[in-house]
């Protein structure tokens, strides 16, 4: 028999183990409508607060010299950088966000919760999975559907969309994420996951809800992850590999079916079919989507003197340097305008870092992960940290170099 404090030991590590999943939900909610404060800065704190009292903090150590080499030039940037326009209590403001997170995320990460992660992460994906494919089924019967949003007020900069495109008025499911491609990046690794384990039903049901949320990232990301998979993971049977093949025929020919039978999923697919076919002349329009998320900012790199070029402007200040609302440009271009060339390469460095360490099971991940910088702005936010939980969760058992324990 367990006791007490042993089982409550136990079951506060399980719940160590949804802290990665909730975060990216709860992710656009704030305390008050269009406030500041943010839900899952609430909750980072709280936790931060909690394992200093236990004395149980850890920072990984590829993210915490990635993040030392960042402040450092931001440092610089803010002595060598002649502009009134940027601001040193925002750099300083974004750095400590970022070391909470680091802490927070990190320390979760050296407890003994990987079983608890996956049978959480199969449960909420489903969950999730279930729901967008519902929102599918009733909006396209016409028929009014719950969106998704949860009671919470949402916070600045956040919008949560209904179930159709404000613009092109596309039916865009995204379950309980603020917004499609969320849910895919999402529902991508569990996905994956459920195949390594070879729970092939619920692998489709995950996959069919990236599919249905209309998000490029998210189809594209799942074929990607998908040949990368059968591509690394070695450990297979022929026999599982053949089954596994088998149902992603069936599926593919139940599609074919569909497409042919039910006009809101042959709409669907039409327009994927559209948005792949536009991509090269979408490509050379400013403006366009598609163009945002590959090339975001990158035009304004030019514009730096050669210093800024090297070291940058700091921690999230391209945007005040240039005098622009928002940073809508994805990772690698995002880091490049505020960390220079150097923290260009440090970043690069940590990701092959990753790389090295990997295993089989989880290169697959890092893959994610990577799609992920390469498309969304996500840095050392909470979809940033749900994809690499996945990448620590799926490594080497013996990681205790990875991560620079804390005493207080």
């Amino acid at each position: 028999m367990i006791r007490t404090n042993e089982a409550e030991r136990i079951e506060s590590v399980r719940l160590f183990a949804l802290f990665p999943l909730v975060m990216t939900i709860l992710d656009p909610y704030a305390l008050t409508e269009g406030g500041g404060l943010f839900l899952c800065d609430i909750l980072a704190v709280f936790l931060a607060v909690y394992l200093i009292l236990k004395n149980k903090c850890a920072l990984y150590r590829p993210l915490l010299v990635l993040l030392a080499v960042d402040f450092m030039l931001t440092v610089f940037a803010f002595i060598l950088t002649d502009s009134s326009n940027t601001s040193l209590g925002l750099a300083l403001k974004v750095a400590i966000a970022f070391l909470l997170y680091l802490l927070v995320y990190s320390s979760v990460w050296i407890f003994d919760i990987r079983a608890s992660f996956y049978q959480f992460a199969e449960a909420i994906g489903l969950l999730c999975a279930v729901l967008a494919i519902l929102q599918f089924v009733f909006a396209s019967m016409g028929m009014e559907f719950y969106d998704g949003r949860l009671f919470f007020p949402l916070g600045e900069g956040s919008y949560f969309g209904g179930l159709y495109d404000k613009n092109t008025h596309d039916l865009r499911v995204h379950s309980f994420f603020e917004e499609p491609s969320y849910l895919a990046f999402f529902e991508i690794p569990i996905t994956i996951h459920l195949i390594q384990e070879k729970k092939y039903i619920k692998a489709v049901i995950c996959g069919i809800s990236c599919i249905l949320s209309g998000s490029m990232t998210g189809i594209l990301g799942l074929f990607l992850a998908l040949a990368a998979s059968f591509l690394f993971d070695r450990g297979g049977k022929q026999k599982h590999r053949l089954q596994l093949a088998a149902l992603i025929l069936l599926v593919v020919i139940a599609f074919i079916f569909f497409y042919n039978t039910v006009d809101s999923l042959k709409d669907l697919i039409d327009y994927y079919v559209n948005r792949i076919s536009n991509i090269g002349s979408s490509s050379r329009r400013e403006n366009s989507s598609f163009s945002q998320r590959i090339f975001g900012n990158i035009a304004l790199f030019s514009d730096y003197n050669s210093i800024n070029k090297i070291i940058g402007v700091g921690f999230n200040q391209y945007p005040l340097f240039f005098g622009i609302n928002k940073d809508y440009s994805n990772d690698f271009v995002s880091n490049l305008l505020n960390f220079g060339y150097i923290g260009l390469l440090f970043m690069i460095g940590a990701l092959f870092s990753m790389i090295r360490r990997s295993v089989a099971s989880s290169r697959t991940f890092i893959l994610i992960f990577i799609m992920l910088l390469a498309v969304d702005h996500s840095w050392f936010g909470t979809m940033f940290f749900y994809l690499l939980t996945w990448i620590v969760m799926k490594s080497e058992t013996n990681q205790k170099d990875r991560f620079l324990k804390i005493k207080f």
